[in-house]
C-alpha cells in the first residue's frame, strides 16, 4: 500500500511488513522518512524487512536507502530479517534492491524470495 495510505487496522493485524521505497539521493523516499519519523504506532515485536529501487544498480545508494529504513524500524522495536545469503543465491544482504521496477528476472527474484522469506521467518516465529 502507498505510504499515504498506509492502512492501521491491516497494519496492526500483520505479523511481518516489508517496507518499500525508490532511492533518492543515496537513502530512501522523504515520504517513507516522514513516514517512520512520525511514530507509526503498532511496529514493536513484528517481523520486518525492506527492499528499495534505484535508477542505476551500481550506485551504492540502496544499501545506504535500506540501511536507512532498518535502523528505523529497529528504533520502533521490530525484529528484521532479510535472509542475508544464509538463504542461498540471489543474496539480499540487507533486503531486496532493484534497479527500478523489477523487470529483469535477477531484480524480480530478490524481490520474490524476499518475500518467500520474511514469510518463511514469520511462520517459524508467529505460527
Amino acid at each position: 500500500m502507498p505510504i499515504d495510505q498506509v492502512d492501521a487496522a491491516f497494519l496492526a493485524e500483520a505479523e511481518a511488513v516489508i517496507f518499500g521505497s525508490p532511492t533518492y539521493e543515496g537513502t530512501c523516499s522523504w515520504q517513507m522518512k516522514k513516514y517512520l519519523d512520525t511514530g507509526p504506532e503498532g511496529l514493536a515485536g513484528k517481523l520486518g524487512a525492506v527492499f528499495v529501487s534505484q535508477n542505476w544498480p551500481g550506485g551504492g545508494g540502496g544499501s545506504f536507502a535500506e540501511m536507512t529504513i532498518i535502523a528505523a524500524l529497529l528504533v520502533h522495536g521490530m525484529l528484521v530479517y532479510s535472509g542475508g545469503i544464509s538463504q542461498g543465491m540471489p543474496f539480499l544482504h540487507f533486503g531486496a534492491v532493484s534497479a527500478k521496477a523489477p523487470r529483469d528476472e535477477l531484480y524480480r527474484d530478490r524481490c520474490l524470495k524476499l518475500g518467500r522469506n520474511v514469510a518463511a521467518k514469520a511462520v517459524e516465529l508467529f505460527a
